[in-house]
Formats: C-alpha cells, structure tokens, sequence
C-alpha cells in the first residue's frame, strides 16, 4: 500500500510520451498509462484491521494542505537500478508538508516510516540504460486530492485499486 498524486489527463498523456521516448532511447518497459503517480508514502503490506487506521492519517494529512501546482522539470536514472523518472529540481511547500504530514500520521500509529529524503518523481521505465539526466519543459498539474492505494502485483505488472480519497484543504 501506498500513498499518491496522480497527475492529470493531459499531464498523464505528456508523461506517458516521455516514457516511450525514454523507452525508445534507452530500452526498458514503460508503467501502463493508468500507472503513472507520485508515490507520497509507502506503507508495505498492512493488515486489513489496519486500513482504517491509514485512512484517518490520508484524511487528516489531506486537511492540513491546500492544492498546489506540481511541476516535473527534470528527466533522470536512480544510480544503477535502471529506473528512469520524470521528477522536480525543486518542490512545491505544499507537496512538502503533506508528506511530512503522512509521515508524522504513519509513524504515531506504528506503521513503518520512509527515513530517507522525500524525491518526488514519476517513474518512466524500469530495466533500461543509462540515461544522463537532463531540465526538460515543465509536465505540470494542480494536485487536489490524495489516495491510498493498494497495489496487486500481476505477472504483466502491478495493478493499483484506489482505496480511498481526499480533497486538499
């Protein structure tokens, strides 16, 4: 399970166009189109008496930040795990405070807490070459509303099914 933002259809659509050209330059698999989003928190695998629980800490985490405008300017690899994303050089205040938000929910009720830096980023291609990193045009959308999702890994790739869903502010 996990927490995200998930971009808009014309924001999805350029994302989608920057996976195949990454794709096209440096091999790899591309999520499906419905799967790209940006991972907020990840929370692992979680009991069903504990849904309830996430749900109260999307809800409240989802109160305390207004919509923002989210916008990924820069194309690059995870150092050596063939992972290819779109992410930002510098992010919003907002998108800040609510994953702080999630964290300090996640960690008061005992779930496991991501230690490292926050990086947003969407995910282009997974298993493809090195690619050097680069400032694209800005893919932007206006971020209203947070979802806890539960991922179904399948054999043609993971498939993501909306638990619930906030409205910011």
């Amino acid at each position: 399970m996990f927490f995200a933002v998930w971009p808009d259809a014309a924001a999805r659509e350029v994302i989608a166009a920057r996976a195949r050209d990454v794709v096209r330059r440096v091999g790899g698999r591309a999520p499906r189109l419905e799967n790209h989003h940006l991972t907020l928190a990840f929370v692992g695998e979680v009991d069903a008496d504990r849904i309830d629980a996430l749900k109260s800490i999307g809800a409240e985490a989802a109160r305390a930040v207004s919509p923002f405008v989210l916008a990924l300017d820069r194309l690059g690899e995870f150092d050596h795990t063939g992972i290819a994303w779109l992410g930002a050089d510098t992010q919003p205040a907002e998108l800040e405070r609510l994953v702080r938000a999630l964290r300090d929910g996640l960690a008061a009720e005992g779930f496991r807490v991501e230690r490292r830096h926050h990086r947003p980023h969407v995910t282009l291609a997974r298993r493809c070459g090195t690619m050097a990193a680069a400032t694209i045009a800005p893919v932007a959308w206006r971020v209203e509303r947070v979802t806890l999702i539960a991922s179904e890994p399948l054999p043609a790739g993971s498939r993501y099914r909306e638990l619930a869903a906030w409205t910011l502010g």
